[in-house]
């Protein structure tokens, strides 16, 4: 009876161990976010620039390289800093998700590694139902929960900085960066752990009430436990128009990236945003989205809103 209330006490204690580890890294991780907030609001006290309050929701679905499909909610909140040259802001969402199949890192979904027990076909295999999905292989999923998870996920620190202005012969460019900051809940898989980086190159052309984009850029993704990441290549191509004397606007985006998980189709998609600017100070936005491959959701669509302070 003794030995057996040793074992009972020496498990919660490694429970509560385990547990407190947990409580001490993510104190951690959003103390770096805390440091960095503080240091951007610092460094912009005495700036001849305007702050706004950035906001939206999110819902994606897909099944990606499984059979099984996952639903995701996301409501974000952030804010950001401009200036005529440069920008800089942060957001970080409150996700709700009824699997823990896939990763958001790199502003993508990517596959966690975990299958419940099921198993994995080869790359080429039989095709990925569901979708406008790719060709690549497929992972058979089994048991999995399908109850909703809630909690905070990643936060993202982003920033842009124009190079040269757009000119009549000329389009602007500018370099962009962004910071995936691991403040997330791993135990739900709403984040890998790890920090994820970008550098990009943008270029905008206007002409009358048209206007074109370009983007190309690299990602540095960290790598959870389960599962090992290839570092991709990033480009997107859009078609914008103004309506209403620049008060609507309309967007046509595709993005896409090289291979992240070897075997299996890079993530591919494309967006249709609309656009309402209400005065000077608030935009609203609405964005539906379709993925073309088996690591890019089914469906999405976004709506959120920007509100200069």
């Amino acid at each position: 009876m003794k030995e057996k209330s040793k074992k009972i006490i020496a498990g919660t204690w490694i429970s509560l161990k385990k547990e407190n580890c947990r409580v001490i890294e993510y104190i951690q991780r959003n103390l770096l976010l805390v440091i960095s907030m503080l240091l951007l609001v610092t460094a912009t006290a005495s700036l001849a620039g305007s702050w706004s309050v950035t906001g939206g929701f999110q819902y994606i679905q897909g099944k990606y390289i499984y059979t099984t499909s996952t639903s995701t909610y996301y409501l974000y909140g952030g804010l950001r800093y401009r200036t005529s040259r440069w920008n800089a802001g942060f957001n970080v969402p409150l996700i709700m998700q009824n699997s823990d199949l896939v990763n958001n890192s790199g502003g993508m979904f990517v596959p966690s590694g975990h299958t419940h027990g099921g198993s994995v076909d080869p790359p080429g295999g039989r095709p990925h139902g569901g979708g406008m999905m790719g060709s690549g292989g497929t992972i058979e999923t089994s048991g999995v929960e399908t109850q909703h998870e809630l909690g905070f996920g990643d936060t993202y620190v982003s920033g842009q900085y124009t190079i040269l202005d757009e000119q009549q012969n000329r389009p602007s460019i500018a370099f962009s960066g962004q910071v995936k900051i691991p403040t997330g809940n791993t135990a739900e898989n709403f984040s890998t752990g790890e920090f994820d980086y970008s550098l990009a190159i943008n270029l905008a052309k206007r002409w009358g009430s048209t206007a074109a984009f370009l983007d190309a850029g690299y990602w540095w993704l960290g790598n959870p436990p389960e599962i090992t990441y290839k570092n991709p290549f990033m480009y997107g191509i859009g078609l914008g128009q103004f309506f209403g004397g620049g008060r609507f606007s309309a967007l046509l985006y595709y993005q896409g990236y090289t291979t992240i998980l070897e075997g299996y189709d890079p993530p591919r998609q494309a967006n249709l945003g609309f656009y309402y600017r209400s005065g000077e100070k608030t935009l609203l936005s609405a964005t539906i989205a379709t993925g073309f491959s088996n690591t890019s959701p089914d469906f999405g669509f976004y709506l959120g809103f920007s509100r200069t302070l």
